[in-house]
């Protein structure tokens, strides 16, 4: 007998990205936990967008891989000024 169901292969990938992605916040929160940071996605944040926080600093995106790759730059500019 076969499998009653066969998952999409388009969906498992866009699943294990958002997964990863899931991931990669937790990672970046724990690793910059002595300044705050935060991710709030856009169904817990007030301007229904993804946010993140820390001490001094606020970034928002449209979706949440823009914002990780804005808070990461803004978080490792040569400045420092958000660190």
């Amino acid at each position: 007998m076969g499998a009653w169901w066969t998952p999409d292969p388009a969906q498992v990938a866009r699943a294990d990205a958002a997964l990863l992605r899931y991931d990669a916040r937790r990672a970046m929160e724990a690793a910059y936990a002595d300044i705050g940071l935060k991710f709030t996605p856009p169904v817990h944040s007030d301007s229904a967008t993804w946010e993140a926080t820390w001490a001094g600093g606020h970034a928002q995106a449209g979706t949440d891989t823009e914002l990780h790759a804005l808070v990461c730059q803004r978080l490792t500019s040569a400045a420092g000024e958000d660190r």
